[in-house]
């Protein structure tokens, strides 16, 4: 019962996230925080550093999809973009094992240039994340 507990199935999805990225040896940085504009720190899971063939990339995980995670990660990117290469991409990994993700969801995060990526589909985005 302890295992199933909410902070450790989302700590399981996170840890799903970074063996898919291990196993395509998809090189990043866990856990880093930028100074965004408004001065606050934005924190992000994951960070991919660009490469000579593309941009700097950041990952969200959520295995929740709801309004308050989506409102959070759509203000992380819009704080931190501005001060970020202009071409840095943003990502999120949600996990839809469990049910749907809601079409409302992916759209707020696509009208501020958040690639949604649900785990169902997530070997599609991977040719953007190796390179």
């Amino acid at each position: 019962m302890f295992y199933l507990a909410r902070p450790n199935i989302v700590a399981l999805f996170y840890e799903n996230v970074q063996m898919w990225l291990d196993s395509y040896d998809i090189r990043y940085s866990e856990r880093v925080a930028f100074l965004g504009q408004s001065g606050y720190l934005r924190h992000f899971d994951f960070l991919i550093p660009k490469s000579k063939y593309a941009p700097e990339r950041m990952i969200q995980v959520v295995n929740t999809p709801n309004k308050n995670k989506a409102t959070s990660i759509m203000g992380d990117w819009f704080d931190t973009r501005e001060v970020r290469a202009p071409d840095a991409k943003a990502y999120t990994f949600i996990n839809d094992s469990e049910k749907p993700i809601s079409e409302n969801f992916q759209d707020a995060l696509k009208n501020y240039q958040i690639i949604p990526v649900p785990w169902s589909k997530r070997d599609d985005f991977k040719n953007d994340l190796v390179a």
